[in-house]
């Protein structure tokens, strides 16, 4: 509609909008689009066909199937990710795992329980490591010469079974 308008026209109307005018404009505007649109043949423009309620439902359902696969694909992809970064991580504890049980061994001999939560924190990511790039079996060896030294911390026993590190068992009660 506007690409019809001389462009005389035109320029006179932004002339009116730019000197303070602009209800004018929007009125003349207004009213050469209800004579366009009165002007407009009928069947100018196709009618959208009315669509039923089960058919946007459909489309409804159909639309929700798309966003829970691509949030499916979107978790698997950060987990990856996390997975990747976690991997990584680990890597870096085995290339020095004498390092980490002297860590442990500081902390433990420190004797107080935040101590003892980061050991269990970083006894569980060793045994990760070791999973990873070691054995369960060399761990397990490193944990029973740790445990030798500190059996007698109860705390720190009862930390490292609950993490399911050590066993009651092996504890001696």
């Amino acid at each position: 509609m506007l690409a019809t308008l001389p462009e005389v026209e035109k320029d006179a109307m932004l002339k009116l909008s730019l000197t303070g005018h602009a209800q004018q404009v929007e009125s003349k505007l207004n009213h050469l689009l209800l004579t366009w649109r009165r002007d407009q043949p009928s069947g100018a423009m196709p009618a959208m066909p009315r669509r039923k309620v089960a058919d946007l439902h459909r489309l409804a359902a159909s639309a929700g199937e798309v966003r829970k696969k691509q949030a499916a694909i979107q978790r698997k992809k950060a987990e990856a990710e996390r997975q990747a970064k976690r991997e990584t991580y680990l890597r870096t504890l085995a290339a020095d795992f004498n390092r980490c049980w002297r860590n442990a061994e500081k902390r433990a001999e420190r004797g107080i329980a935040s101590a003892y939560d980061e050991i269990k924190r970083s006894l569980v990511e060793l045994s990760d490591a070791y999973a990873l790039c070691a054995t369960r079996a060399d761990f397990d060896r490193r944990l029973a010469k740790f445990m030798a030294r500190h059996a007698k911390r109860s705390a720190l026993v009862r930390r490292l079974i609950e993490a399911g590190l050590w066993q009651k068992s092996q504890s001696g009660k």
